[in-house]
């Protein structure tokens, strides 16, 4: 491998995600709006990979497919693994503190 290539293998960067996944990302958002109200919106961020105004439209019930979002785990949706949100929310408690 070159050293390019091999650097992109390491990097974590932007992927592909499938349609049906990124259509479940909003029931993850409300998912952790409802049980984990302590994270803020860039620990969403970056847990779930989704945009700020998003998360503002769910937290405000102004998304346009509101009502029909059930809140949904996101570690069983396959959007982050269960280590990497309990470390968020570690994080978020030990900040409320």
């Amino acid at each position: 491998y070159t050293t390019l290539f091999r650097s992109r293998l390491l990097n974590k960067g932007s992927r592909y995600v499938s349609h049906s996944k990124r259509l479940d990302r909003p029931s993850a958002i409300l998912w952790l709006v409802k049980n984990h109200p302590e994270l803020s919106d860039v620990q969403i961020v970056k847990l779930l990979k989704t945009t700020k105004p998003t998360i503002l439209a769910i937290r405000e019930k102004t998304h346009k497919n509101y009502h029909s979002i059930q809140a949904r785990n996101p570690v069983t949706l396959g959007l982050c693994s269960e280590t990497d949100m309990n470390a968020a929310v570690a994080i978020a408690l030990k900040k409320a503190q």
